[in-house]
Parts: C-alpha cells; structure tokens; sequence
C-alpha cells in the first residue's frame, strides 16, 4: 500500500443505514469505501479486488457473516486481509465463532466513532506494515543476487520502517544458525541488543512451553512450503519473568535450487489484545449482572457431567434450579434498579454456599442454576438446599426499603434413563414448580417415578385453557402520554390471569406456557375484543381520539386469517382501524421475513398502525427499522433506567432520537418510573411516554377513575 494511494475498506452490510453510517466513518478514517448489501456481490468483489480492511456485518441473508469471512479466508487476494465483524447483538456468544472464522476484530452497533477509528487506524498501519515487509524482503532477495551492500542498504531502509511500526526485527541466516535481533526486539522482552548473542536459543529457549511446538511446527511449515508466509503467535518470557504474548510474521529467501537461506520478519507484542481477548471470552461465558456463569457455561459444565456419568456411574451429579420467590414485585414495586441489585447481593451468598467445584449459573431473570458434581450423598445435597434458603432469606436493605427474599429449590439427581444432558434440568425444573407449590422459602427432591406425570408446561397450559374459557383473564390498560403535553393519547392493554388458587399472576409467569400451545391466540383475541369495547367506550365518554395499542403474538401474526380478523373485531367494537397500533417483537419479524414483509404491506394498506416493541433490547433493531415501516417505535425500559448516571445510555438514547426522525417513526419510551426519567426524556428527546410514574396498568375501573380525575383538571400536567 503506498502512502498516496487510498485505502480500500470494503463494507458488507445487508441494512442500507448501517452502511450509510459505516461509509461516513470510512471517509473520517480517509479510506475508499466499496459498499455492498449483497453478501453474494461483496464475494464477488472480493476475491477480484483486494481490500485493504473488510467491515462485515454479523447477521445477513443467504451468507451469514461468518460463511463470508470463511470463504474470503479460503482463497482469493483477502484471505490476510483484516476483517472486522459487526453486529448490534448484546449476545456474548458471538465472539468466539467469528474469532474462529476467521475475523481480527469485533464492533457492536451502534459503532462508537472513535473506538472504529482507532481501530481502522490500527489495522491499516498493520496492512501497510505487512505489506511493507513483503515487499522488502522481494527486494532483499533481488539485492542479494546483486550485490552485498546494496543488500546491506535495503536491510537499512527496511530496519527504520521495523523500528517506525514499533515491530522487532529479525534476521535468520538459516546456514550458519545465526539470527540478528533488532534493538527493539531486544527492547521488547527487556534487554538491551548487546546483552543478547545472536543464537536461534535466545529466541526458542524464551518461549512458553506450552508455545514452543506451535512456533517449530510452523517454522517447519513455511519452509516446507505448506504455508505462504509464517504466522504464529506465542508468549515470550520478559527479563522480569513474565510472559508477553507476542506475534511473528516473516518470509524466507531461497537459492537458485529453491532451497531456503535465510527467514526474515518482525515481531509484534500483542499481550494487549490477547487480555481484550480474554475479557471478552470471559463476557461470553458470564453473566454481565452478577458475574456468574450464563446459560453457555453452564451447558459446556453440565454436558461435561453428564459424559463422565455415562462413561463412569461412580460419577454422579446432582442439579438444583433455584427460583426467587416474588422477585417481580420487587421489580413492580421499587423499579428494575432494585431488581438488579438484590440479584447482585444475592449471587455471593449463593456461591458461599457450595464448593469450589460447584457451578452457580444465572440462567436469566431470577433463575438460578446449581450444578453439583461428585454428588451422591441425599444428605449433603439437601444440606446445600438449606444453606441456601437460609441465606438468601436473610433481611437486606434495597433503595431504602427492608427486603426480605426468599427462593423455591428444584433437586433432581443423575439417573440411568437420562438421554442427554438437560434431562436432569427438566427434572429439576419440575421439582422446583412443586416446591413453588408448597409455598415460599421451600425445596422439593425430584421423585423419578412422577416422571410420567404431567410436567409443569402441561400443567399451565391447561389451566390457561380453562382460563379462557371461565374468563380468569383480565384485561389492564396503562395510559400512553404525549412526552412534552402529558396529555393521554392512548392505551396499551396488558393480559392478567386471575387464578383461583394462585392469585394474580402476571403475564412474565404465563404468556410464554401458553405460546408453547395454541392458548396464545385465544388470549390476544380475547385481550383485543375486550380492549377495542373498552377504549371505545373511552373515546365516546371523554371525546377524545384514543388509539389503543396491542401486542401480538407470534403465531397469532402468522395465523392464516390474522388481518380480516382484527378488521372484523374493530367493526364489531366500532373502533377505527387507523387508531389501532399492532406491537410487534422483532422476534415476530425474524421468525419469517418475506411472510412479515407482506403482511406489514398488507395491513399498512388496511389502515392499521403498526410499532416495534422493545427497541434497544433485541439483535435486529436495525434491519427492522430499514426494512419494515414502522409508525411507532417502542423504546425499552432498560434503555432509559437510571440514565443520569449512565452516560452510555444517554449517548444510546441520543442515536435512538436521530434513528426514529429519520425514519419518520413516533418513539413511545416505556417503563418511566421516576422524575428523573421523565425529566431527562422531556428535555432531551420527544414522542410518546408510559410508565409507573405516571399510572401502573390498572383495570379498567381505575383507569375510568384516573381519567375522570384529569378531565376535572383540565389539560393540567398529569404529574407536575
């Protein structure tokens, strides 16, 4: 790459903004960018054009990013080139299959402009360096064949260029053994040139053990002509004793007979990036809250067990799954913050609890997960039970409240009929809904044989059935404002099921049993007639053009018939089609896009309003806003939370602003619960609002109540 020559940096994304976004940072960084939504295209181009960086998004059509990054890498002239891989998924998990695949580096979306500057920046000195050593070493090799001091001169010019790009140089004549190391390269490892010969030893004998074989076996490699350049990484042992993780790259010349005499190249100290590496492979695998280990770890720990069990019965585990006892309410009744840190006070007192070779994993929410290997003793697991509900019902102080939390505990052993690995979860998870059953504070022991006994989905879903029919479910509404007027524009409906042993249940402990059946689509329609009659009845007693907005589910969206039935539903209420809002997950989109794609043009024809629910908290948001047209965009509570001390979000929610003007959609922010909130909403952004700090979803009797009480108080702010 010359220095007048402008770099190329090829950018795949199938979502025009992203690479509209992307191309502008392209062009501060001073590169050409060569922009493609085709993946197919973009391969194309490729493999005839060489690139200077590749920017691939991580999701697209057709090729994934990672099947574009393994075929670059098979052939073609990018297949050193570095590739950085973008995507706008929070989900830890895909690090580690693009480092794979072959990609450098890895951005989240939105991309921070000056980490993606950095980081361009960083790679295209490091192209430039290659390059640079390439070409020096052709023209080493010519100057040789010509003469010794114009090959004495070249080493000269290609030293300085080492030295500028802070890479060690060195130098193995491979007849005689003996190897020239830079001063740098000496600098590196914390010596001077003049401390250390010029012997291959000085270099292998200071290399990791566990490294050592890597660095021969490519050496030998590349001599062999196996590889096209050599390439290895390994960790070099500083003077001080520690070991710095280092980078080799080099390229040997060869004699008339095609024999090699001489292997030069730079070393590079990576230690930097490698604890990058390890930081990020350590998110990965742990939860961001608590630090405990995910889901992901938890199956590796627990798939692990279970083939030693198999292979060796003397070998047994046992699994408690570990549920919070009204965790919700904590979150309903002191906000998500409060919800956070309990789950924070409470992972220690768990950890306390078990050995060093127990694994305690949140899965998600206020699911926990305890895997006890080498277990047999009854006693001594339920003496982990105990331990457990002891301290973690002991009393704690949480946003100024005293919090008394209890757990529920599911135990299930490892048994002969076990056919995979999450057998035993299953069990557990069956054990834990009865414990569930007994009351707060309580451990249940699986029972094998209640194993043919219906398991707690089929418990739930019949009750859900009779639910529905004995009308045990209720409908709620919470109020929709305008953001600057606080005048109420509309509803949401909220499903509640009112069960006759369990109380209220709240739909985060229902909705996902009974999407599990068929359940869910009598519960939207049954939602959706009563709050269209509702609302109606709203707008005709107070005069004014409420909209009413309601979720839809999956499989009720996808449903043959969907759009004449809610047609049919809005005729029967007399409720105007323009003035219902449809929510929509972008899980919904992504479960089939061409059939979404259709039906979104479909039902916009129709006359409904349609909006993306949850936006800032799922993997796609992007694509869904590009590729569907959205007249709502439904901001979730975890983006506003506590945003005065969360700069990142503020930053987050400023790029949201922008996004939603651009594509021309109302922002509804969710979750409001505190002053603050609404305070730095109202100065800092505009659209739509709800939350607790205005009106919790209530039945509609209070809902009729709270607005009776607004319209005596005129178009007065509803909380001042």
């Amino acid at each position: 790459m010359h220095s007048d020559k402008m770099s190329q940096i090829l950018i795949v994304d199938d979502c025009p903004l992203s690479v509209s976004l992307l191309e502008r940072l392209v062009h501060a960084v001073g590169g050409e960018a060569v922009c493609f939504t085709d993946a197919r295209k973009a391969l194309e181009w490729a493999f005839a054009n060489p690139a200077d960086i590749i920017l691939v998004d991580y999701y697209m059509p057709d090729i994934d990013g990672l099947e574009f990054i393994r075929q670059v890498r098979d052939s073609g002239p990018n297949t050193t080139t570095p590739i950085l891989m973008i995507s706008s998924s929070d989900e830890d998990a895909l690090l580690q299959p693009a480092l794979e695949a072959g990609a450098n580096d890895f951005l989240q979306k939105p991309v921070n402009r000056a980490e993606f500057l950095a980081r361009t920046r960083s790679m295209l000195q490091l192209r430039q360096n290659e390059r640079q050593l390439i070409e020096h070493s052709i023209a080493l090799e010519k100057k040789v064949q010509d003469a010794t001091a114009e090959l004495r001169r070249s080493q000269e010019r290609y030293y300085l260029a080492a030295q500028a790009s802070r890479d060690g140089l060195w130098d193995w004549n491979l007849e005689t053994g003996e190897v020239f190391f830079s001063a740098y390269w000496c600098e590196m490892i914390g010596y001077r040139e003049s401390d250390l010969p010029a012997l291959l030893s000085t270099w292998f004998n200071r290399v990791h053990p566990d490294d050592i074989a890597e660095l021969r076996s490519s050496v030998d490699a590349y001599l062999a002509k196996d590889m096209d350049f050599l390439s290895c990484e390994y960790r070099l042992r500083h003077r001080n004793g520690s070991y710095c993780w280092m980078s080799t790259r080099g390229l040997c010349m060869r004699n008339d007979r095609g024999e090699p005499h001489r292997l030069i190249g730079t070393q590079t100290n990576i230690t930097d990036r490698k604890k990058i590496e390890a930081r990020l492979a350590h998110t990965a695998l742990h939860d961001a809250l608590t630090g405990l280990p995910n889901r992901v770890l938890l199956t590796e720990r627990l798939q692990q067990a279970f083939m030693r069990y198999k292979r060796d019965k003397s070998n047994p585990f046992a699994v408690m799954f570990l549920d919070l006892d009204r965790f919700k309410q904590v979150n309903d009744t002191l906000g998500h913050a409060a919800g956070d840190q309990l789950l924070l006070a409470l992972a220690p007192r768990m950890k306390r609890c078990c050995r060093e070779a127990d694994t305690v994993a949140r899965l998600s929410g206020d699911e926990f997960v305890l895997l006890l290997p080498d277990t047999t003793a009854l006693e001594d697991v339920e003496q982990v039970a105990k331990r457990l509900l002891d301290e973690i019902q002991r009393p704690l102080t949480i946003a100024g409240k005293t919090i008394n939390p209890s757990a529920s505990i599911g135990i299930a052993f490892a048994d002969d009929s076990f056919t995979a690995y999450n057998d035993i979860l299953k069990d557990a998870d069956s054990a834990l809904y009865d414990a569930k059953k007994k009351g707060r504070s309580s451990y249940v022991i699986f029972d094998p044989e209640s194993r043919h006994a219906q398991n707690t989905t089929l418990h739930l879903q019949e009750a859900l059935k009779k639910a529905v029919t004995d009308e045990e479910l209720r409908v709620c509404y919470q109020p929709i404002l305008d953001l600057k007027t606080q005048r109420i524009v509309g509803f949401e409906a909220l499903a509640r099921w009112q069960h006759p042993e369990l109380g209220l249940i709240m739909p985060d402990h229902f909705l996902h049993y009974a999407e599990e059946g068929e359940e869910i689509i009598k519960l939207d329609r049954f939602v959706a007639r009563k709050a269209l009659q509702q609302v109606r009845e709203w707008r005709d007693t107070y005069g004014e053009d409420y909209f009413l907005s309601l979720n839809v589910s999956t499989k009720h969206f996808y449903q043959k018939g969907f759009a004449p039935f809610m047609k049919e539903l809005c005729h029967e209420a007399n409720f105007p089609m323009q003035k219902l809002v449809l929510e929509l997950s972008e899980k919904t989109i992504q479960e089939s896009l061409e059939t979404a794609e259709r039906l979104f043009a479909f039902l916009k024809q129709e006359g409904y309003e349609l909006a993306l629910d949850d936006f800032g908290n799922g993997p796609t948001s992007l694509y869904g806003l590009s590729a569907f047209n959205f007249s709502y965009i439904k901001v979730d509570r975890r983006v506003i939370a506590n945003l005065q001390e969360r700069p990142h979000h503020q930053k987050f929610l400023n790029l949201m602003t922008h996004i939603g003007q651009d594509v021309e959609a109302t922002l509804i922010f969710e979750g409001v619960e505190t002053k603050s909130e609404y305070d730095y909403l109202f100065q800092h952004t505009q659209g739509l609002t709800q939350g607790f700090y205005f009106q919790k979803p209530a039945m509609g009797s209070e809902i009729k109540a709270f607005l009776d009480e607004t319209a005596q108080r005129g178009r007065a702010a509803i909380r001042a």
